[in-house]
């Protein structure tokens, strides 16, 4: 227990701690030493800057994670992490925590053994739960798997700078192979214990770098298909603009295009805006629940006409458009005709 916490917890696991948040792709990591806490051991905050992997919005999330650890009766350690991410969508309406659960086996000083529990809190409702626990614990299955894999890198690299003397070099009074092997016995249990699927992923921790390399290798073959369409469309466009006379048409046909996708990107952003939230804590007397029950009515009443305000402009928008798309349409009638006389 003791050695366990001195590699990978303690303020001297710094680098440790530090290594492993390089591989999951973190930047700007910061970790302060433990702290006595009044209610729960120790504490420590870290901050760090993770990738998002998503398609829009910002490229990194601001993590701000608080650890806290407690030990009972010299033979459990349980760790407790919150990490709270900014800059991602519907970021305040979540939070991830952790329990890191290390027991001591039986009578054995140098074994011991790791579960990690992990759930997503929510403090507001949202339609899209579902998704966020789903990508939150596909990140954790990863996150875990870095975390296997640096900790048997260590071992087997303390392993290797004591071969020829492990005579000598020992855990509290035993071998310090036979207490490696059974660290990685016991810590392959270390992702979500109540998953059977991410246990026997973690088995081979050389899996996530194949994982990873797929998944780079797919999105440019992605990236490249699409710019080679992109390339093919726009060289097909210039020869048309050169062999046709017709080009005050195409770019009235292009305008058009152009003002319907913006009216398409308009109506998505209004549909996809994240409503504001009044937190309406329970009054004590009837007159404060008045209060509270007039203050939503006029809330939602000004919502409601920001919202009909917002709908009567695309339709005016929309109306326009098809009038200009009759004028085009009728324009270009008439150059057929022109063209089939000549």
């Amino acid at each position: 227990m003791e050695e366990f916490f001195n590699l990978f917890i303690s303020d001297q696991a710094y680098n440790f701690v530090e290594c492993f948040h390089k591989k999951c792709g973190d930047k700007d990591f910061q970790c302060s030493s433990w702290r006595r806490h009044e209610q729960f051991g120790y504490i420590r905050d870290l901050s760090f800057l993770h990738p998002v992997k998503i398609y829009i919005g910002a490229k990194y999330g601001r993590c701000q994670e608080a650890q806290k650890f407690r030990v009972y009766r010299k033979r459990q350690l349980v760790i407790e992490t919150s990490q709270q991410v900014a800059d991602v969508p519907y970021a305040d309406y979540f939070l991830v925590e952790g329990l890191w659960d290390v027991q001591q086996n039986g009578s054995e000083e140098n074994s011991c053994t790791i579960r990690v529990y992990s759930k997503v809190s929510f403090s507001k409702k949202t339609i899209f739960r579902g998704k966020i626990e789903q990508s939150t614990k596909e990140e954790c299955r990863e996150v875990y798997g870095i975390w296997i894999q640096n900790a048997h890198e260590l071992l087997k690299q303390k392993v290797g700078n004591q071969e020829g003397s492990l005579d000598i070099y020992t855990v509290q009074g035993s071998d310090l192979r036979s207490h490696i092997s059974e660290l990685e016995e016991t810590s392959e249990v270390l992702p979500q214990a109540t998953s059977a699927d991410m246990q026997q992923t973690l088995h081979h921790p050389e899996n996530f770098t194949s994982l990873i390399e797929n998944a780079v290798q797919e999105r440019s073959i992605w990236s490249h298909c699409g710019s080679s369409i992109i390339r093919e469309a726009w060289v097909a466009f210039m020869s048309y603009l050169k062999h046709d006379s017709h080009l005050p048409l195409l770019l009235g046909i292009i305008g058009l295009v152009a003002m319907l996708i913006l009216m398409q990107m308009s109506i998505i952003v209004l549909l996809t805006r994240v409503p504001e939230v009044h937190l309406v804590t329970q009054g004590s007397s009837i007159d404060e629940l008045g209060n509270y029950r007039k203050e939503n009515v006029e809330w939602i009443e000004k919502r409601f006409n920001y919202l009909k305000e917002e709908m009567a402009m695309v339709e005016t928008r929309l109306e326009v458009m098809r009038h200009e798309h009759a004028i085009l349409k009728m324009h270009l009638q008439n150059l057929e005709r022109v063209k089939h006389k000549s």
